[in-house]
């Protein structure tokens, strides 16, 4: 298999690169890295990950109900099949902690009864997920009493994946959200950021306005506190924007990493969500990925 080599020299955001000492490995069973030590978008590195997940029982154990409820979710004319809706539901809320049953008066537990019916009523399901609609996320996220917004971007994500064959949506995660500053100083610019809006205000000011400082000498502490505090606030503008502007956002800031991938590379190269997606959350999820995202984040300078 050939290996995609990223040029990272191109500055993104008017940073200076290091020089990028080698970032490949022939050893099929390590990551490549940037000259950070972060995994690099190379074919490897997404077919090593693509192999990991596939061959870990904590994620391939699925029952074959579920894969026929993906299946079988749309008749030929696009009506929605409420059985096959519920099986989903339940799965993804119950494999991905998404915590739908804390909706209701005093997380009265029937969020997913609510998130379902919420579901049903919506005209046009199927042709908004081929449109790649992303009004659909806060139609089916916001609640009386919470934000479904992740559950939202995984249902769109794995039913245009499943049920449509189409890769249509990014997931939010808070782990692939928390390292998301770090992919946008790698690899987008600041022509693009600037279209975005609101979200990416942190990611644009100076170094002691930044979406993060330092963590190390004697205001440690309070420096990590502060990053906390931003990391969520980044998180918090794209996940509660009004109507379909929160996640246009997010997906932007992913569509320009993707961008600027494509764009180093030095032969053409497209990255789906799917993978972007499961590249960063798999290495940097866990408590080792508290530490590796940590020291990410550590390692941007805004201009």
């Amino acid at each position: 298999m050939s290996v995609i080599e990223i040029q990272l020299n191109e500055p993104a955001l008017g940073v200076k690169y290091i020089p990028a000492g080698k970032v490949r490995t022939e050893n099929p069973y390590l990551f490549d890295f940037d000259q950070f030590g972060f995994p690099a978008f190379t074919e490897k590195n997404l077919a090593f990950v693509s192999a990991l997940i596939e061959n870990d029982s904590d994620y391939n154990g699925e029952d074959d109900k579920i894969a026929q409820a993906y299946k079988n979710l749309f008749s030929d004319g696009g009506q929605l099949n409420e059985n096959n809706l519920a099986l989903i539901v339940d799965d993804i809320d119950r494999v991905n902690t998404t915590h739908l049953a804390a909706e209701g008066p005093r997380g009265g537990g029937d969020g997913r009864e609510k998130t379902i019916e919420r579901i049903s009523g919506i005209s046009n399901l199927r042709k908004r997920l081929l449109e790649k609609d992303d009004s659909l996320i806060a139609d089916m996220g916001k609640m009386e009493q919470k934000n479904n917004f992740s559950f939202a971007t995984k249902f769109c994500a794995f039913v245009s994946l499943r049920s449509l064959k189409q890769d249509n949506y990014c997931i939010f995660d808070n782990v692939v959200a928390d390292v998301l500053p770090y992919y946008v100083y790698m690899y987008a610019g600041n022509a693009e950021l600037a279209l975005l809006g609101s979200c990416c205000r942190p990611l644009l000011r100076g170094p002691r306005k930044g979406i993060i400082v330092s963590t190390v000498g004697k205001n440690a502490k309070e420096n990590v506190k502060n990053n906390n505090r931003k990391t969520k606030g980044f998180k918090e503008g794209c996940s509660d924007g009004d109507d379909a502007f929160g996640y246009s956002y997010y997906r932007g800031l992913v569509d320009a990493v993707l961008k600027g991938i494509a764009s180093k590379s030095k032969k053409p190269i497209t990255i789906e969500y799917k993978q972007f997606d499961n590249l960063v959350w798999y290495y940097f999820k866990g408590k080792a990925g508290v530490q590796r995202r940590g020291a990410a984040l550590r390692k941007i300078r805004l201009p």
